[in-house]
């Protein structure tokens, strides 16, 4: 398990994006969103596990976040419509974790603290947290949300809401 807290840091760009202005004047790499929105916790959780960093380690700091995306800048060969809603997932995934985070890692030191036991710890706060529990509810209904509101009742038009920048792009 990578991180329990997934759903709502992945539903809540996915529902800015959904915003009528933001939807109809800007094409969002739903893909690319969607993996930023998590992608901090793709790099400090499996190290957690190996009890090598904290969970919210130095890929939750503003300056890892810009070289990941320089990275994939440089990777892409320029791409910003891969490269941008992926720094935009990243910024948003940085912002659900304040405020315990190293925000200005490597600039301002930062006791990483190592937990023997993190999947049991993690479980331990979904389930006894009011709080964690809400925010995976609420995002949870965010995503029933954004299936019913664009009509994607199969897993081939929820692949193709999220592979493309349009609904139903197979059926236009």
């Amino acid at each position: 398990m990578i991180s329990i807290f997934l759903i709502f840091h992945m539903a809540l760009p996915l529902i800015i994006s959904e915003i009528p202005y933001i939807k109809n004047n800007f094409k969002i790499n739903r893909l690319s969103l969607l993996i930023g929105s998590i992608f901090p916790d793709l790099i400090d959780k499996p190290l957690s596990i190996m009890e090598i960093s904290s969970g919210r380690g130095f890929s939750h700091s503003l300056f890892f976040v810009f070289i990941y995306f320089l990275v994939l800048l440089a990777l892409t060969k320029g791409d910003k419509s891969i490269s941008v809603p992926f720094f935009i997932g990243c910024l948003f995934h940085l912002a659900l974790d304040m405020p315990s985070i190293p925000l200005f890692y490597p600039f301002v030191y930062y006791d990483f603290s190592i937990l023997k036991d993190p999947i049991g710890h993690w479980w331990i706060i979904l389930l006894t947290n009011p709080i964690i529990q809400a925010t995976e509810l609420i995002g949870a209904a965010i995503f029933i949300f954004i299936i019913w509101n664009n009509k994607l009742f199969s897993f081939r038009d929820i692949i193709n809401y999220i592979k493309t920048n349009s609904i139903h792009s197979n059926k236009d």
